[in-house]
């Protein structure tokens, strides 16, 4: 990315001969866009669910348990990566909640005999290979490469604040 960014400047200073002002703006806004698009969790299901898109607010519901079935009646199959931390992190805030608070419903519902407990994994390998082979599974993951087969990205939409 770096040698990206580095042949760009390069051709803007001898193509376009703008100022060094013009030139930091311009870079700036291009790191900008690429660290937004490079840091963003992405909700993947299986290429077979009906689901293209999804509400903050329900996916913050089905992640707590409280949606249990997709439109279809389709029993909902929780997968969680907690061991890549920083991934952890982001996607319990992308759903307004703290890891210890998310780990903490998780442990009360299973103990109350409410729930059984997402499916815990170590990679977005492993993620994307469940999600692949279980037509009701949802899940988070860091990257999503253009030649993945079975899974698709699903939209979040960003629920507004009252």
């Amino acid at each position: 990315m770096r040698k990206l960014t580095l042949m760009i400047i390069q051709y803007l200073k001898n193509r376009a001969r703008i100022n060094n002002f013009k030139l930091f703006f311009l870079v700036v806004i291009l790191i900008i866009n690429i660290n937004a698009q490079d840091n963003s969790i992405k909700v993947i299901v299986n290429q077979k669910n009906r689901v293209s898109k999804i509400s903050q607010k329900n996916l913050r519901q089905i992640f707590l348990g409280k949606i249990k079935y997709w439109p279809g009646k389709e029993s909902i199959f929780l997968v969680v990566n907690d061991k890549n931390k920083e991934l952890y992190t982001q996607f319990t805030n992308e759903i307004n909640i703290t890891p210890e608070q998310y780990s903490d419903k998780w442990l009360d519902l299973v103990i109350s005999g409410k729930a059984s407990p997402p499916k815990i994994v170590g990679s977005d390998a492993e993620m994307i290979k469940i999600i692949k082979n279980t037509i009701n599974g949802i899940g988070f993951v860091e990257k999503v490469g253009d030649d993945i087969k079975g899974i698709k990205v699903v939209k979040i939409v960003k629920t507004k604040n009252k």
